[in-house]
């Protein structure tokens, strides 16, 4: 059984929504992470919780939300940040998205290095 939304058909997406399978978006932000770590960590740490998550539960996942609020990390090459209302009105859209195609029961997953 396919996990990954985009390498499924809309007939399959459909068939997974019905049985009530949960849509996973990871989100995680693209930016500085110190110099010993890639600027993708956030998001790839997310996307890979997401996929293993979905293969485990029957659940689907989405391509992950690369992009985050990172005012603090600014100016080191390598961050890409947005708006924290830029932030809220994606992940709104794509769970709004992921309602109308079906899907009751959504999760977004998003990681970060602090503990708060």
């Amino acid at each position: 059984m396919k996990s990954f939304l985009p390498l499924m058909t809309w007939i399959e997406a459909k068939e997974a929504a019905e049985r009530g399978a949960v849509a996973l978006v990871p989100i995680g932000s693209t930016d500085a992470n110190g110099p010993q770590n890639a600027t993708g960590l956030d998001f790839l740490v997310s996307s890979a919780l997401a996929e293993r998550a979905a293969e485990a539960t029957g659940s689907v996942y989405l391509p992950p939300v690369a992009y985050g609020v990172s005012d603090g990390l600014k100016g080191f090459p390598g961050t890409l940040g947005i708006t924290p209302q830029m932030l809220g009105e994606t992940a709104e859209a794509i769970m709004k998205s992921l309602i109308q195609a079906g899907f009751d029961h959504t999760l977004d997953a998003l990681a970060t290095g602090r503990s708060d």
